[in-house]
């Protein structure tokens, strides 16, 4: 009843998000999830004397379920593969603009849903240099291909050929894994840049303008991008222009929106909204700050500094590729042509620029 379920919500979150991952059904077995199920379900104090006497007559106890509804024959149906390049970017500017220190945390993520389990062939960039394996990349220079500091890869994949020809084979059961887990800190490329400026406009004013470029291809677009900038303690109120200028160079104008500026005043932060940026193209923020207290070189010291939020698909700035996804033995799948998509995404985890 609706009072069952409100005692034992957390229990019923928990089994969603162990059955459902992103909207997609994984797994419903009874056995399996018992592993993984940590809250104990809370039973009516009182049921009511008819409803158990139905209950202990004509009902048994539920049969486990030792296989998956979802485990079905998928002769004849098309099967698909996702390789998915996941990187979160850390990087930090200094006032002047340039990169101050950065670090990938990369992952690449298989999702496989082919019956039979046939071999599988990824190839990655045939010139990606690794720190500590034998051919490192100590002794090509620090400007030789795709460069990592760090990985690791899923133990059940073949790395025979990997220091040959960069080529990963294995034979992935249905379901989601890390085939690698990489990190590097060399040759990022930040796709976005940040300018800021902080004007006198009056004794107790002061405006701050910022301008972001979007240094990626005009065919990406980020869904959206959070800036957010601590103001000094002393601000009073903050005015957001309507008719900020935007320029747009490089890519296509009006193709975002407006950006939408928002002061909170408890934690004396400002913070801008902006969808639908495109590659190549440049937004203009500007926000004038009233303060209690005179404008000076120390008190602008407190503004600052700016953090960035955003997904990137189609993006990532280590380089790193997939070249080739190839299905090798197709006897379960004969007649098929399962499809494979290879996908990339960066996301900010910290991204930082100071002013």
């Amino acid at each position: 009843n609706e009072e069952s379920i409100r005692q034992n919500f957390v229990l019923l979150y928990e089994l969603l998000d162990e059955i459902i991952d992103y909207g997609v059904p994984q797994n419903t077995a009874t056995d399996v999830l018992k592993r993984y199920i940590l809250n104990r379900p809370i039973l009516p104090e009182h049921l009511p004397m008819k409803s158990s006497a139905v209950l202990a007559k004509g009902v048994g106890k539920a049969p486990v379920i030792s296989k998956s509804v979802l485990s079905r024959d998928t002769s004849g149906k098309k099967g698909e593969i996702f390789v998915d390049i996941v990187e979160k970017l850390s990087i930090t500017f200094n006032s002047s603009g340039y990169v101050q220190n950065s670090a990938i945390d990369g992952s690449i993520q298989v999702k496989s849903y082919l019956s039979g389990r046939p071999l599988v062939k990824i190839a990655l960039n045939e010139d990606l240099q690794i720190a500590g394996r034998s051919d490192g990349y100590n002794s090509y220079g620090s400007n030789y291909g795709v460069l990592l500091d760090d990985c690791n890869f899923y133990e059940h994949c073949n790395l025979d050929n990997f220091d040959i020809d960069r080529t990963i084979t294995l034979n992935p059961s249905q379901g989601e894994f890390a085939l690698m887990n990489y990190r590097t800190t060399r040759e990022i490329r930040p796709p976005f840049r940040v300018t800021t400026s902080l004007n006198d406009s009056g004794a107790f004013k002061v405006e701050l303008v910022m301008k972001i470029r979007a240094e990626f291809a005009q065919r990406i677009v980020a869904p959206a991008l959070s800036v957010s900038i601590p103001v000094p303690k002393s601000t009073v109120s903050i005015s957001f222009p309507t008719d900020n200028p935007r320029d747009g160079k490089g890519g296509k104008q009006g193709q975002a929106s407006q950006p939408v500026g928002t002061f909170l005043e408890r934690e004396k932060k400002i913070t801008w909204t902006l969808k639908k940026v495109q590659g190549g193209s440049e937004h203009i923020v500007v926000a004038r700050v009233s303060l209690n207290s005179q404008s000076s070189v120390s008190l602008k010291k407190e503004f600052g500094p700016v953090s960035l939020q955003f997904n990137l698909p189609l993006f990532n700035s280590s380089r790193l590729q997939v070249k080739y996804l190839q299905i090798l033995n197709q006897s379960a799948e004969k007649g098929q042509n399962p499809a494979r998509w290879i996908r990339y995404m960066t996301e900010s985890s910290s991204y930082i620029c100071r002013i």
